[in-house]
């Protein structure tokens, strides 16, 4: 199989052995907004945040996120400026709770990032060496020994989550983090 050489089948079909090893450094930020939309609305996924009970509602948009806090703190005393919920920057609560719908087999609740992709709009998210590495053992593909040479001296991206940061009260952009690294074939 050369560089540019289409998969034809399995959960790579129409990408190219180059676009599975290496991924993509560009998320595709729609993607990414859906998924965490997807992940916030579910019913399943518990609201463990301390802060959770003071937020009213949050909208995620493709480069930011924005929070709504209730507009009362104590219901017994009349609304007004000295009786509204302060958040403060949360913004490492949200990286930590968006954070970890990331993680594989979060408890089975949510499907991963990698399967919803799949269903729905099908791009590249990171590089996945290892997959090529299994069609190899499973003589499912054959890489000749100068094409694996090219393919490790490229970089694979590696999709590791978000970065939230606070742009101004209750609203805050977010970025992937994509890690850069190289992979070296066990088979040979």
């Amino acid at each position: 199989m050369k560089l540019n050489e289409k998969f034809t089948f399995g959960q790579y079909s129409n990408l190219t052995l180059l676009e599975i090893y290496q991924g993509s450094a560009k998320i595709n930020r729609c993607l990414l907004k859906d998924f965490l939309s997807n992940c916030l609305k579910d019913d399943n996924v518990p609201k463990v945040v301390v802060e959770w009970e003071f937020i009213q509602l949050i909208v995620i948009g493709e480069d930011e996120i924005t929070v709504f806090p209730d507009n009362t703190f104590d219901e017994n005393k009349p609304p007004g400026s000295d009786n509204l919920v302060h958040l403060g920057d949360i913004s490492n609560i949200l990286a930590n709770y968006f954070n970890s719908f990331f993680n594989h087999n979060w408890y089975g609740i949510i499907e991963t990032f990698e399967k919803y992709n799949s269903k729905n709009k099908q791009s590249v998210i990171g590089g996945n060496p290892e997959y090529l590495e299994w069609c190899l053992k499973e003589k499912i593909i054959n890489i000749d020994e100068e094409t694996k040479q090219e393919l490790e001296k490229l970089e694979i991206n590696r999709f590791n989550g978000i970065k939230i940061v606070q742009k101004a009260t209750n609203n805050y952009s977010y970025q992937p983090i994509v890690l850069k690294e190289y992979y070296k074939f066990k088979i040979t």
